[in-house]
């Protein structure tokens, strides 16, 4: 479970970093209206900027879809033990992420 999620955090955080550093180059403004302040002498670097808070937002949504993933793996074992089959009836068991046998 936790290499599932730290993987999928990990894509999620890279996938946010290229995102925001083609988003900081393709609308620099729109980064620097948002984060100036009034009569703040301080520039802020757009694409800096873009890229933290695309990593960041990466690392939370694709930390969310590793705990989807395991929940929903979690889920389906849980079915498999409810189900109660006739014998020689039980049909093919269901790939589980990473390999498993329940």
């Amino acid at each position: 479970m936790f290499i599932v999620v730290c993987g999928s955090a990990a894509v999620g955080m890279l996938a946010g970093c290229v995102f925001g550093q083609w988003a900081g180059r393709t609308a620099p403004d729109f980064f620097e209206h948002i984060l100036a302040m009034p009569g703040d002498p301080i520039r802020v670097e757009p694409e800096g900027t873009a890229r933290f808070l695309g990593s960041a937002v990466g690392v939370a949504l694709g930390g969310g879809l590793g705990v989807l993933a395991v929940l929903v793996e979690a889920f389906y074992r849980w079915m498999e033990t409810r189900r109660s089959w006739p014998a020689g009836a039980r049909p093919g068991r269901p790939r589980f992420l990473w390999g498993a046998e329940p």
